[in-house]
């Protein structure tokens, strides 16, 4: 029987920019940053697939402006 390489390789780039500004200690113990990756590969005898699932999500708490300041 023949052996096959096979070699599969997918690359995924996320960049995410944004201005900087002075952050406060108790600001910082406020914001989370959580990111889930779900990788499902099948291949049968015709076919292979592969799904990537990627989730990003960001959350801070940030004080809210009264219409007196």
């Amino acid at each position: 029987m023949e052996q096959k390489k096979v070699k599969s390789e997918l690359v995924v780039t996320i960049k995410d920019k944004k201005r900087p500004r002075f952050k406060a200690g108790t600001e910082l113990a406020d914001k989370v940053n959580l990111v889930a990756i779900e990788v499902d590969e099948e291949t049968t005898e015709d076919t292979e697939s592969l799904f990537l699932s990627v989730h990003i999500q960001r959350s801070a708490s940030v004080a809210a402006l009264t219409a007196a300041e």
